[in-house]
């Protein structure tokens, strides 16, 4: 594997933090590269060939991540994720293979697994992984510590309701900043992108009729519809051209990723953004992705977020490709009226451009 530079990452609070620590699990020569790499950019790493040496050093040591290999011993390593789950449930994993099938890949992921090599692959792809699979296991921390105090605040209301519900509101504004952080800090495009969309969502909402408390769970759930994206490689998610078949079905997991992250929760803005971040790229004739849904079958906060995403999209400049004017942005989008888009909706963003654009800062229609 080619080498890569230490990364040099501040901490939020400015600290200096213990460098985390990695636990590679390969019975091959791949082991020692590897802990090369992973020690070279700054991990503390330790290194071992079976499985009773990995639960072993599971027991006397915390890791933040796995790096295991599918094949260990006659395919024991797909096993040993739920093991060491089982001994520390935060410990993040990245799967290592020689076999390129998208079933085994997909097997691993089931069992837990937040990233997939296949042999051979180069340090800084390791590296990559290894900082992306980290980020999504922090992410989902925190998602599931969320909704865990979220959860207990709803048992114990009583007499003191009212600072409960002020701490609900703390606690939703904790959770948008901490999960559109993780994109800002990989792509000051996206950070802004998710803001402005909420906005748009917000708008296009009202125009539906919907009631004021629901446009205001819309506008801060939707710049959550983005957040799978943590787990994206930076060689496809910062591409500045177009992307390969095989790299668009990567870039398209984060819609499902998304929901995985902030699903199964009490919470009604956490389980919104879920939904939104599910169905955001589904098309009303059916074609659109992860799940291939068509019209009403589409929630109708996905069907709104979907037109927000797509018009902010298209009038900012992205590394592919510049900005364009909101009547081309809407020359494009109507000729998926009906199709890739809600026409009901679409015709709320008409009916209310200039209000959207006023809300994100951009040329109102007309201006050169």
């Amino acid at each position: 594997m080619e080498g890569v530079s230490s990364p040099r990452v501040p901490s939020v609070t400015g600290e200096r933090t213990a460098p985390p620590a990695v636990l590679v699990i390969d019975d091959d020569d791949v082991r020692r590269s590897a802990d090369r790499a992973l020690t070279h950019a700054g991990y503390s790493c330790e290194s071992v060939a079976t499985a009773a040496e990995a639960r072993s050093s599971c027991d006397r040591q915390s890791f933040q991540l796995a790096v295991c290999d599918v094949g260990l011993q006659a395919g024991e390593g797909i096993e040993l994720i739920g093991e060491l789950k089982a001994i520390r449930s935060d410990l993040a994993f990245l799967m290592i293979s020689g076999d390129d099938r998208p079933l085994v890949a997909d097997i691993a992921a089931d069992r837990g697994a937040y990233g997939y090599l296949v042999k051979p692959f180069s340090a800084r792809e390791l590296v990559i992984n290894a900082g992306n699979a980290l980020a999504r296991g922090r992410l989902e921390l925190e998602a599931r510590m969320i909704r865990e105090r979220l959860e207990k605040i709803v048992q114990d209301q009583t007499s003191e309701l009212s600072a409960a519900m002020e701490d609900l509101r703390t606690s939703r504004e904790e959770t948008i900043c901490r999960l559109s952080t993780a994109i800002e800090m990989r792509d000051v495009p996206t950070a802004e992108h998710v803001g402005n969309v909420g906005h748009i969502s917000a708008i296009v909402a009202e125009g539906l009729g919907w009631d004021a408390e629901d446009v205001e769970l819309l506008r801060a759930a939707a710049p959550l519809h983005d957040v799978g994206k943590v787990a994206i490689p930076d060689r496809i998610l910062l591409k500045p051209g177009p992307l390969t078949p095989d790299e668009r079905r990567d870039m398209e997991r984060h819609a499902e990723i998304g929901w995985q992250i902030l699903s199964g929760t009490r919470s009604p803005m956490l389980a919104l953004a879920a939904s939104v971040a599910r169905t955001h790229h589904e098309w009303v004739d059916g074609t659109g992705y992860p799940r291939g849904l068509a019209g009403e079958s589409i929630p109708i906060a996905g069907r709104i977020v979907a037109i927000g995403d797509v018009f902010e999209a298209l009038i900012t400049d992205r590394v592919y490709r510049p900005a364009m004017s909101p009547e081309a942005a809407l020359a494009t989008m109507t000729e998926g009226r009906g199709t890739q888009f809600d026409e009901r909706v679409f015709d709320q963003l008409l009916e209310h451009v200039d209000e959207v654009l006023a809300a994100v800062h951009a040329p109102a229609l007309g201006d050169a």
